[in-house]
């Protein structure tokens, strides 16, 4: 059983990621973004007086990266991560800074307790340290790593329960939200299209001079160029890289700890846990229980069945193997009296945070240090990876050179015997810019764009690797003579008389069921289709869209028809019926409702609290440093 472990599952840490980014929707405003031009400011954002580093910004954003690797793109996409890993580490400076200057403690106990209450640590509903060492292998985090984010999300928690306390919920408020969730409306509707208002001629020579004159901005052409480019990165380059036996032996007399491999005990445990609320009698009878199993096992009773016996932990059904462990990995009081034992030896009485345990170690590797010879592979993929970045950093600077004195990037880079690709036109709001890899949109464009007259841009450094450009082609922005834009324009001009005939329709239809007009007839006259009556409706549920059930609890008697602009044209529709909410059922519901209420309190408080908080917490981001990370 680890004691503290700094990573999560899979799901566990899918959890703590999106309930980090939910907050950041709340709580992102209030960043003065920093354009540092000719700065040399080593930091990313600032809190008060406090800095996030590129260090600790690239850490949380690679790790983040791991954990959401096997989301859809789009999702990705919107997430927009680069952004939402600076708001997770700013919230998390600002409330942490908050909660020590409150006072708030969280103790060991609180932070175990925790731990072992997370459901992707536990086994058959209980925790497992098995699933301990799985997870902290999957992710290369140390104990004291988690324990510290751990204990910090406890302050947060004590600081929004602080802060939360002060909601408060009427009996008015609870039965005004049931009678808003629970009154139904039954309405008919019918759609009038544009396309059945779009006009068969096209518009006279005048009539379309006229329009262009009075749109001409909405043809308005952008600056696009057309741009070469070539990609140097370290797998390009990996038959030019050598390692001299003398780098390897250098390295691996210089980084010993790294192939040291520390002492590991392969040990059993038997566990009688000791329930959170425990009294000194339970305790007490709980550790006396132990003793006599401990009794059994020194007087020669099998230790694997007695563990399959009485052990409360998972592993009983393996006899309480936990395999092979190393320092660090187990509670510090389980660790130590599991590596003062001698193969064979059975433990006195362990005291956890999870219970009482005994401890039979059956055999022990001790430290050992690997031979250069064992150590060669790992050293040389090290050193590879350290020396084809640089010698692709190397590489893309001589070729940036040469360029600049050649004026010629296709011949410099083909004579490198480097692929030269072209993206074709593109303008600054392109999503999409062809062959160009997503990361490097942004700076590519911004590269490619603010060029000079020889269209050279500067060296772009990308996750993999290195990017040259330069720009063979510019299109100015400005507005073309209509022959050159006369089919758009015609079917620009069609398209708003459609809309306007169409709404025209849509307004007099309403008038009419106004003037009490039946819904059929007034549908015919106005030419609307698809006319159809809703089921009645709750204000949660959408038959068109959720706009379309807003309108339609507008409605009234006094007010009984409206229209809504849809994609393809409007729907006008007309109250059928309104029900009220059911009364007889508002009892069953009333306390759900009240707790449901009072959450959505809590929580709007708090983020009302921590924007107040914002403004004051001086929040600075080095803008230019963050797009280049």
């Amino acid at each position: 059983m680890l004691y503290f472990m700094r990573n999560y599952m899979k799901s566990f840490v899918m959890w703590l990621i999106i309930a980090a980014f939910v907050l950041t929707i709340f709580y992102a405003w209030g960043m003065k973004s920093a354009r540092l031009r000719g700065g040399t400011q080593n930091w990313i954002a600032k809190v008060g007086s406090e800095t996030i580093s590129p260090e600790e910004y690239e850490k949380e954003f690679r790790r983040t990266m791991d954990q959401v690797r096997e989301l859809p793109p789009e999702l990705m996409k919107q997430l927009n991560l680069k952004q939402q890993v600076l708001d997770r580490l700013v919230n998390q400076q600002i409330l942490i800074e908050t909660a020590e200057k409150m006072g708030i403690k969280v103790h060991d106990k609180e932070v175990a307790e925790s731990i072992e209450s997370i459901p992707s640590f536990q086994e058959n509903g209980a925790f497992s340290s098995r699933s301990y060492e799985a997870i902290l292998a999957q992710n290369r985090m140390t104990p004291a790593r988690f324990e510290n984010e751990q204990r910090k999300m406890l302050m947060i928690r004590k600081l929004q329960e602080i802060i939360q306390d002060s909601a408060k919920v009427t009996d008015e408020e609870v039965h005004n939200a049931y009678v808003h969730k629970n009154e139904k409306i039954t309405a008919d509707y019918a759609l009038i299209t544009f396309q059945d208002h779009r006009p068969q001629d096209h518009p006279s020579e005048q009539d379309l001079e006229k329009y262009f004159a009075k749109h001409k901005d909405d043809f308005r052409t952008q600056e696009q160029i057309n741009v070469i480019f070539s990609t140097i990165t370290p797998q390009d380059l990996i038959n030019e890289i050598r390692i001299p036996d003398e780098e390897i032996k250098k390295y691996y007399s210089g980084h010993s700890s790294e192939f040291i491999q520390p002492a590991k005990v392969h040990a059993r445990h038997i566990l009688i846990r000791v329930p959170d609320d425990a009294g000194k009698e339970t305790e007490k009878a709980s550790r006396e229980k132990l003793i006599s199993i401990l009794k059994e096992a020194r007087d020669g009773a099998d230790f694997a069945g007695l563990a399959m016996k009485y052990s409360e932990d998972s592993t009983a059904s393996r006899g309480g193997d936990l395999g092979f462990f190393g320092p660090g990995e187990m509670a510090a009081n389980f660790e130590r009296a599991a590596f003062a034992l001698k193969p064979g030896e059975i433990s006195p009485v362990v005291r956890t945070p999870f219970g009482f345990h005994i401890i039979k170690v059956e055999e022990r590797e001790e430290e050992k240090k690997k031979t250069l010879d064992e150590a060669r592979d790992d050293i040389l993929r090290e050193l590879s990876t350290d020396s084809g970045i640089k010698l692709a950093r190397k590489k893309a600077r001589l070729l940036y050179a040469e360029i600049r004195k050649t004026k010629d990037f296709r011949k410099t880079l083909e004579a490198a015997k480097i692929p030269v690709r072209e993206t074709g036109f593109f303008s600054r709001k392109d999503a999409i810019i062809q062959g160009v890899p997503a990361d490097l949109y942004k700076r590519f464009s911004e590269e490619a764009f603010s060029a000079g007259e020889e269209g050279i841009g500067g060296v772009i450094k990308g996750e993999n690797g290195y990017l040259l450009l330069q720009v063979i082609g510019r299109s100015a922005p400005g507005i073309p003579p209509l022959n050159e834009v006369r089919a758009a324009v015609i079917e620009a001009a069609q398209e708003d008389m459609a809309k306007t005939h169409a709404e025209e329709s849509a307004k007099a239809m309403v008038q009419s069921l106004q003037n009490k007009t039946p819904f059929q007839e007034a549908a015919d006259k106005a030419g609307a289709k698809d006319i159809k009556t809703t089921e009645p409706l709750t204000r949660e549920q959408a038959v068109i869209s959720p706009d379309f059930t807003k309108t339609a609890f507008t409605l009234s008697m006094e007010n009984p028809a409206a229209y809504l602009p849809m994609e393809n044209g409007f729907y006008v529709m007309a109250l059928k019926e309104k029900q009220p909410a059911d009364e007889t059922a508002f009892q069953a519901v009333r306390e759900e409702m009240k707790k449901a209420l009072l959450q959505n309190k809590r929580e709007a408080l708090f983020i009302s609290w921590l924007n107040q908080i914002r403004k004051d917490a001086g929040i600075d981001v080095n803008q230019d440093l963050l797009d280049k990370m």
